[in-house]
């Protein structure tokens, strides 16, 4: 049996030639869901000066009641990796950040859960925009400047920042929506493409890989999936 990165790696190889000769109008994308407790997709498309996103999912409270789903909330975020190889989504601890990084943020807005917030070392990365040169900043120091909600620079794949909590829509355990977002200056298609063909950490893969849910209070990660091309 292949492996995800294998396959991706034989799929995404074909179409090297034609996205180096011209980037599509938009790029689409969808995760599913198929775990026991929660079921459904989301779908995510970029295109030129905007994201746009819609999803429905299934989830059974009793297999997360460490959350109270309805009262509670999720948010709910774009992550910058997907590790494994033998499954397309999962939940609690497969969906931690050895498995799914931190947001996607190619803009450097850099709040406490951004992919690029801290260097190998540990160091604040210095590309992010609230990093001051002569104090040098620690990454928490720099992402308590983040601002998002707040008239501030979100993550481009802080959804749930932008758009805020998600609740359950009556007992059913039903969540679904449909937004779009403005790409911020500098992130288009052809950028995002671009990515997509050269993440430096995992090659076959997007710098935006895959959709994590999160439960609202307290950050823990519940459910996940890949973002299948």
């Amino acid at each position: 049996m292949f492996g995800l990165r294998s396959v991706a790696g034989f799929l995404f190889a074909g179409s090297l030639s034609v996205l180096a000769q011209e980037f599509e109008p938009s790029l689409s994308h969808t995760a599913t869901f198929a775990e026991q407790g929660v079921n459904g997709t989301f779908n995510l498309t970029i295109s030129e000066g905007s994201m746009s996103y819609s999803f429905r999912l299934l989830v059974d409270q009793a297999a997360f009641s460490s959350c109270d789903l309805k009262e509670e909330g999720l948010t709910y975020h774009i992550h910058s990796v997907w590790l494994h190889e033998d499954k397309l989504s999962g939940t609690f601890e497969e969906c931690g950040a050895p498995k799914t990084a931190g947001h996607w943020d190619p803009t450097f807005a850099c709040g406490s859960s951004s992919s690029q917030l801290k260097m190998a070392d540990g160091s604040v990365n210095p590309e992010c925009i609230s990093y001051n040169k002569e104090t040098a900043n620690t990454p928490a120091s720099v992402a308590a400047e983040y601002t998002c909600g707040f008239g501030g620079v979100c993550e481009v794949g802080d959804l749930s920042g932008k758009q805020g909590i998600l609740y359950a829509n009556g007992d059913e355990g039903v969540f679904e929506g449909s937004y779009t977002d403005a790409l911020p200056e500098g992130v288009s298609v052809q950028t995002a493409s671009e990515e997509f063909l050269a993440d430096l950490q995992v090659p076959d893969q997007p710098a935006w890989a895959s959709m994590v849910f999160h439960c609202a209070p307290t950050n823990a990660r519940l459910f996940c999936a890949f973002f299948s091309h």
